[in-house]
């Protein structure tokens, strides 16, 4: 969900387009292509260390994170959604 979180906090006004303008970022690029690589490394070999399976994710549990994790985006695009209707409706 940290991952999905960082590319919402990217962009908090009436933008939807959260890649918009991402290329131009490349420390962010960086930080986040590391937090990636680290979360995969975490998930697959942390075992006892950080609670996770001994024997690393499967594919289908790593699809059910991603699938999980993605979800943020969806309701950022939807709160923004009903915020700029409701403000349209008290103008």
């Amino acid at each position: 969900m940290q991952i999905f979180n960082l590319l919402n906090c990217r962009k908090i006004d009436e933008t939807f387009n959260f890649f918009e303008g991402l290329s131009k970022n490349l420390i962010f690029v960086f930080v986040w292509f590391l937090i990636v690589v680290v979360q995969i490394l975490l998930g697959q070999y942390g075992g006892v260390f950080f609670s996770c399976y001994r024997l690393g994710l499967s594919g289908v549990q790593w699809g059910i994170c991603i699938g999980l994790g993605s979800l943020g985006l969806v309701v950022n695009v939807i709160n923004k959604l009903l915020v700029f209707y409701i403000l349209k409706l008290s103008d």
